[in-house]
């Protein structure tokens, strides 16, 4: 027989037994076998079936006792070896209960029942009953305090403490601790709740700028966040850890949960240690009598697309550190040769009658973007502090936003109903059902790529929207109200500085505004004639009614429509002696609708063709202007020559 199956079957026999005989054999030994605990409880039965049991010890006078002279010399002796044997048992016993109240244990705070009910087994207390023989009690021997007395007092047995959970940094001893940096002395707060890393706002130099990224506290209450910041720490494990700390509104620094898991770091509550498991080094951390937040990121996104968002969870949340790559695209830098660039190019049209638009905003776009090992040694950069490389494609590099633009073409691909722009993404579709539909199939995509989003920017399932710098709905393109006004608003340019900002903003909306460069030519002359960009101007009477008339136009400028692929198109061109220009329209209703405006202003050899050459050019260069939208359909080209 096995020994838990002894011990079961040790309790089970233990439990059958009268109660006074239980309080007997609880202080025999671990290790007695249920033979000799057999032999003790029928000694214990016989000796209570002749003498009953009784709850006080009362002096009696020594002539009158019914029951001594029935009570043989034999049986005393054997039930007074019996108790002797079992009292050096029980001080044993006391020795160690004696030690156990020593221990710094926490006694448990459990009520007693109070329905009256006994429980299983008896407890030993103070003031119990004192059981013992009617032949010792009226022979008149002197009890001496060294007996032990059993106790027939029935209650809970005592078992295992247990303590409830508590709240974090509650209780006066708190199971979290700091551990300090060897340099700066800066203690930090171990918190495995924590999801990111904090080092508090006030430790930084310098103002700092609320960012859209908010933490909540354990209690939900918003964390501010004021960015982020790189620290090299020294805790004592012979190793320096660097990492990127998110500066936050909070009075702790915090080493969260993503800088143990990246570094290998384990937390041994109990003894409050920090351990290393790659060097298998230990640190000794500073008890800390705090409550803590536990901070966690929260997607502030509260529309009814907020439950897709948390399916997502790789895709909606802020990355504070590298994150693996999941492609396999990278930046090349060729230094050999002409420097190459590419030309951007042009953005499709939106697909027409889309009534729900969902705008995505990526995080550090070019930043999940590997820089190819072999180019690295390129983007060196010497600085007081030493010589650094880029691992990870940055912003100002030639051609990175071409390299960018490839990535997320092969990312969206096969996916229409999504219009990307290097780090904006559009998605129109026509009903919510619809929406959801794409919404799942665009994160799936971008889960798979390892890119990430960025709630707080992006908008869902609106009608209307702002998309580089444009108004986009369903009923077409129209330029932001907020830049109009500024071009509007803009003075009397008094150098050719101000002259080339103006043209400049003007020339941003050139598509909705029919013949601009026949409106601007008075302008535009004007830069012919001034090489320097600091030199100071005088605008003449034309000039300023080309000015106010650049204005209005820009001011009334067309709404465009959104191209229909089965709708017939036609080219209008026309020409005159200083440009040229255009409109592509299509027929919609039995209405000709406008989809872009052309114009180009003519150089010094081509105002001298011909009025029939002029008119061919202009067919020509707005052919070639609308090539993305003309090529591979039938049209129709209409001049007045």
């Amino acid at each position: 027989m096995r020994a838990s199956q002894k011990k079961i079957f040790k309790q089970l026999f233990l439990q059958r037994l009268p109660s006074n005989t239980q309080v007997v054999l609880a202080s025999t030994r671990e290790n007695t076998s249920i033979e000799e605990l057999a032999e003790l409880a029928d000694k214990i039965a016989e000796v209570l079936h002749k003498y009953p049991t009784v709850s006080t010890v009362t002096p009696a006078a020594p002539s009158t006792n019914p029951f001594r002279a029935q009570t043989s010399s034999s049986e005393i002796s054997d039930l007074r070896a019996l108790m002797t044997q079992q009292a050096a048992q029980i001080k044993i016993l006391t020795t160690q209960i004696q030690a156990l109240k020593l221990s710094p244990q926490r006694r448990s705070t459990s009520r007693s029942r109070r329905d009256g009910r006994r429980s299983r087994g008896p407890s030993v207390t103070r003031n119990s009953h004192v059981l013992v023989p009617p032949n010792i009690r009226n022979t008149g021997t002197k009890m001496y305090g060294t007996v032990l007395i059993f106790l027939t007092q029935f209650g809970k047995r005592h078992s295992q403490e247990l303590n409830a959970t508590e709240v974090p940094g509650s209780h006066p001893h708190s199971r979290l601790f700091f551990v300090c940096d060897r340099v700066t002395g800066t203690r930090f707060l171990v918190d495995t709740g924590a999801e990111v890393s904090i080092i508090p706002v006030s430790n930084t130099s310098g103002k700092r700028k609320e960012t859209s990224v908010c933490l909540q506290a354990v209690n939900h209450s918003p964390i501010p966040t004021y960015g982020e910041q790189s620290l090299s720490l020294n805790v004592g494990l012979r190793r320096t850890f660097q990492w990127v700390f998110v500066v936050a509104k909070l009075p702790t620094p915090i080493l969260g949960a993503d800088f143990l898991h990246h570094f290998g770091l384990l937390v041994d509550i109990k003894n409050r240690r920090l351990v290393d498991s790659t060097t298998k080094l230990t640190v000794r951390g500073i008890a800390a009598r705090m409550a803590t937040v536990s901070p966690t990121v929260l997607l502030t996104t509260t529309t009814r697309h907020s439950s897709i968002l948390k399916e997502y969870p790789d895709v909606a949340r802020p990355v504070f550190h590298n994150q693996p790559i999941k492609h396999d695209v990278t930046h090349h830098i060729k230094t050999s040769g002409p420097p190459v660039a590419a030309r951007s190019r042009r953005l499709f049209e939106l697909a027409a009658w889309s009534s729900h638009l969902f705008k995505i905003d990526l995080v550090r776009a070019y930043n999940q973007i590997p820089v190819e090992p072999a180019d690295i040694s390129k983007t060196a950069v010497t600085t007081p502090f030493g010589m650094f490389e880029f691992l990870r494609m940055p912003f100002g590099l030639r051609n990175a936003a071409q390299t960018f633009q490839r990535f997320i073409d092969m990312v969206t691909r096969g996916l229409p109903f999504v219009y990307a722009y290097i780090d904006d993404i559009l998605v129109a579709s026509n009903s919510d059902e619809e929406h959801n539909q794409h919404l799942h199939l665009l994160f799936e995509r971008l889960r798979q790529f390892g890119v990430v989003i960025n709630p707080t920017k992006c908008l869902f399932g609106v009608a209307s929207l702002h998309f580089l710098e444009h108004i986009v709905d369903k009923d077409g393109i129209r330029p932001l109200p907020e830049k109009v006004k500024a071009i509007v608003d803009f003075p009397p340019p008094t150098s050719v500085r101000k002259l080339k900002e103006y043209l400049g903003l003007a020339n941003f909306y050139r598509r909705f505004v029919p013949h601009l460069a026949e409106i601007a030519q008075p302008l535009t002359d004007l830069l012919r004639q001034r090489t320097c960009k600091n030199a100071d101007i005088a605008l003449t009477e034309d000039q300023l009614a080309s000015f106010a008339a650049l204005k209005k136009a820009l001011s009334n400028a067309t709404m465009l429509i959104y191209p229909k692929p089965d709708a017939p198109r036609c080219l209008l061109v026309n020409a005159s002696d200083s440009g040229v220009g255009g409109v592509l329209q299509q027929l919609v209703d039995g209405i000709w609708q406008p989809l872009s405006f052309f114009s180009k202003r003519l150089k010094p050899a081509e105002t001298k063709y011909s009025t029939f050459s002029r008119e061919l050019l202009a067919a020509y260069l707005a052919v070639k202007h609308f090539r993305h939208m003309l090529e591979g359909t039938s049209f129709a080209i209409y001049t007045d020559h």
